[in-house]
């Protein structure tokens, strides 16, 4: 994949999921999924937090992983701890998404 391709997907984007999402107003993975969903997002949007899995957040179905999102992913925004920020860049390689944004802390 190109870098053009790579930055088409992320800014034309299909499906983003969201690592780390989060229930609780005022966190970095709420704030996320809220405005892309409020902002008129067309996509898809993938929360995604182990903990969460089969709840809902504005709609949106919670998965356990990137893996268990059915189809393709194009972005990830990746608002976890700057420890888990690997292994989370890892499974966007193994899923194929084509760029990320990492939001951390530490």
């Amino acid at each position: 994949m190109s870098n053009a391709d790579a930055l088409d997907r992320m800014f034309n984007a299909s499906a983003i999921a969201v690592i780390g999402a989060s229930s609780e107003a005022g966190k970095v993975g709420y704030s996320v999924v809220k405005n892309l969903v409020d902002g008129g997002f067309r996509g898809r949007v993938y929360p995604v937090n182990p903990s969460r899995a089969g709840e809902e957040l504005f709609g949106c179905s919670y998965y356990p992983s990137l893996a268990g999102i059915p189809g393709p992913v194009d972005a990830a925004v990746i608002v976890v701890p700057a420890a888990a920020v690997n292994n989370a860049i890892v499974a966007c390689g193994q899923k194929g998404v084509a760029t990320a944004v990492i939001i951390t802390s530490g």
